[in-house]
């Protein structure tokens, strides 16, 4: 099938103007939504043109369950557990043991494999957490020099989700245990989808 073909077999013609979508609505301050990992890989650490410097860091992808209003909405989570600061990176290092607790301890049990997108992926997808989105509002001049307000979410915190029990957690990361050589596709957990806000 050629790029040109639509999924339905039209064929795409000569046209001027075609969108990917809209802005999304950003979350309210301080909201909480039962959360699925769907991705987790390593971002390389960079300089920016205006010479500031970010340090690698893990970036998961997180997709709203609940509520129905944000479902399927996926939102990014960076974990600078790299970061220059000392204080913060010690907070995102707690942010990334909530992780390994609600996967069942898989994190840890990576080693040094844990610096390794594949294996942080596997041993870390399927799983669910409650997430608390943060709202930040800031401006900026566009090119035709007019000011202009951005405003996007961020992960302020994460939890795990109430009435699961360490028990449960462990049931759900032995039945994801697989031999490291055989790790080709993400695992998932089925914890109770029906959990009401």
């Amino acid at each position: 099938m050629s790029y040109f073909t639509l999924s339905t077999g039209e064929e795409v013609g000569a046209i001027v103007e075609a969108e990917i979508g809209g802005k999304k609505e950003p979350l309210p301050d301080g909201y909480e939504a039962l959360c699925q990992v769907t991705g987790a890989e390593w971002i390389d650490e960079k300089t920016y043109q205006d010479g500031t410097f970010a340090p690698r860091y893990l970036k998961l992808l997180l997709m709203i369950i609940e509520p129905v209003k944000y479902k399927g909405r996926i939102e990014a989570h960076n974990i600078r557990v790299n970061d220059l600061s000392e204080s913060k990176a010690d907070k995102h290092r707690k942010v990334l043991a909530t992780y390994d607790t609600v996967s069942g301890g898989k994190l840890r049990a990576l080693g040094a494999k844990i610096d390794v997108s594949a294996s942080i992926e596997r041993a870390i997808v399927g799983t669910k957490i409650i997430a608390r989105f943060g709202l930040m509002v800031s401006s900026y001049v566009n090119k035709d020099g007019v000011e202009v307000d951005s405003s996007r979410n961020y992960v302020q915190a994460v939890k795990r989700l109430e009435g699961i029990s360490d028990k449960q957690i462990a049931e759900k990361a032995a039945e994801r245990e697989i031999a490291p050589s055989v790790y080709d596709e993400p695992m998932a957990d089925d914890y109770d989808d029906n959990v009401i806000f």
